[in-house]
């Protein structure tokens, strides 16, 4: 079985495009792996979602004013 990793910057619950391709390629036989982010978590966060294994990674932006 072939294997794909596809990698997120963004915060991929809110891009039905990434878990679409996704979910379409484990269909037709690939094993793969989603890495992303995920603003809402504070830990590491490993699921299976439609034969998909999903690794989110907490990511928080922080509002710093510019020292400008």
């Amino acid at each position: 079985m072939k294997s794909i990793i596809m990698a997120e910057y963004n915060d991929a619950r809110y891009d039905a495009r990434v878990l679409k391709s996704a979910g379409s390629l484990s269909s037709n036989g690939y094993r793969l792996q989603l890495l992303m982010y995920n603003s809402s978590i504070k830990t590491l966060k490993k699921s299976i979602k439609n034969n998909v294994d999903i690794t989110e990674y907490p990511y928080h932006r922080h509002n710093r004013k510019s020292s400008i």
